[in-house]
């Protein structure tokens, strides 16, 4: 919704404010693929995952190029992927820390 819109007035002036927002709403994308594994009985590899939201990015910045007002940008496009990536790994390390998957516990009551 965001990237259709030709002006994204930033409510707060910081540094990088820009990078900092999406990093944060591709962290959400990134930290749903990982549930989505988390979740599966047959998760697909971390890599894919991980590529699929980076895609996503991709064609996000794409799709911002066409839009009047807006560009397409390596910069935005780097802080989607680190967020994709850190939402994704941050949920992986809390799975981790916290046991065994739901799909395995669900199985050892079968």
């Amino acid at each position: 919704m965001l990237s259709a819109q030709s002006d994204v007035g930033v409510p707060i002036s910081l540094p990088f404010s820009d990078k900092i927002g999406h990093a944060g709403l591709f962290g959400v994308l990134g930290a749903a693929l990982a549930y989505g594994r988390v979740r599966a009985s047959a998760p697909p590899p971390h890599l894919v995952l991980i590529l699929v939201g980076s895609l996503y990015g991709v064609a996000d910045e794409w799709h911002q190029s066409f839009v009047p007002g807006r560009t397409a940008s390596a910069g935005d496009l780097l802080a989607d992927v680190a967020g994709v990536a850190l939402g994704y790994g941050l949920v992986m390390l809390w799975h981790h820390r916290t046991g065994a998957p739901a799909a395995a516990r669900e199985d050892e009551h079968d």
